[in-house]
């Protein structure tokens, strides 16, 4: 299949995404403004859905069925959504794209309310998977659960650091990371995975080579929200190589450099999963050329 067949079937199974994710959740009962109402005005923030980009990749390698694909895409976007709403309120940011928050336009309350739904909806959307046993449905949810509570378990140590005022270590920061930003990564492959019948040891071992992928990921992620209040940000480490206000080349060249490492090592990996990681690692340069134009 060609690049440009490639790139029409991701452009159609992500407008499914944006057509469906506005479909979840209830309906208001009496006159009330709903909490789906609310999710759509967050979802109209906008956002890159990276995420879906990556599942859909992930889900014609191991070969699921674009039905599957969707459910998986769907499920991750709406509880990464869920997220957010659930962030902006712990780092008090009122602002999300130009866009005031939904704790800021309405209430922290009903902020907590969608972020919730969200998540019960997205657990409940993972029922619409096809073609599927008992056993994978299972193996499935304990994925989805575990990995769950490994990010509400690093929003916890965030916040009791943030309270503390502390300046964490690089190793300290990358635990935090580990359990707060792999997880969502490990979903997008070890789902797929648990479909295609994949082993139990290679779908745990998925786990171990995203690390890298996923601290890279945060720490361009942290450039960009240098100015928030969060104390787990690379850039305000005791014992990191750069602060944010060093030398803007050099900092992106440390950047750059990180990602070109890891492409080189998972070419000579060379596992299945490789040309993936490398596509999330390309999408990673790229948004790096566009932070430092």
């Amino acid at each position: 299949m060609n690049n440009f067949q490639i790139n029409y079937e991701l452009e159609d199974f992500l407008t499914k995404i944006d057509d469906q994710i506005i479909l979840l959740g209830e309906p208001s009962i009496l006159s009330e403004k709903s909490l789906k109402e609310s999710k759509i005005y967050h979802l109209n923030t906008g956002g890159s859905k990276f995420r879906c980009k990556v599942i859909f990749h992930v889900c014609k390698l191991y070969d699921i069925s674009i039905k599957n694909a969707e459910t998986i895409a769907l499920t991750l976007e709406n509880l990464h959504q869920a997220s957010l709403i659930h962030d902006d309120i712990q780092d008090e940011d009122e602002i999300r794209r130009s866009f005031k928050t939904i704790w800021t336009k309405e209430s922290i309350k009903k902020a907590l309310l969608v972020g919730d739904m969200m998540i019960f909806e997205s657990i409940k959307t993972l029922l619409n998977l096809e073609n599927t046993s008992i056993e994978q449905l299972k193996l499935v949810f304990e994925n989805c659960l575990e990995n769950l509570s490994l990010m509400v378990a690093a929003q916890n140590c965030e916040l009791d650091l943030q309270k503390k005022e502390v300046c964490l270590s690089y190793e300290e920061y990358r635990t935090i990371v580990l359990h707060k930003t792999l997880p969502f990564f490990y979903l997008s492959f070890s789902i797929p995975a648990i479909l295609s019948n994949v082993k139990k040891k290679e779908i745990v071992n998925l786990k171990k080579d995203l690390e890298e992928i996923s601290l890279i990921y945060q720490i361009i992620d942290d450039y960009e929200d240098f100015e928030k209040k969060e104390i787990v940000n690379f850039f305000k480490l005791k014992d990191s190589p750069y602060g944010y206000l060093e030398d803007k080349d050099k900092i992106k060249k440390f950047l750059l450099n990180k990602v070109n490492e890891e492409i080189e090592t998972n070419k000579i990996k060379s596992k299945r999963n490789s040309i993936i990681f490398n596509y999330i690692l390309e999408q990673c340069s790229k948004k790096i050329d566009k932070i430092f134009l």
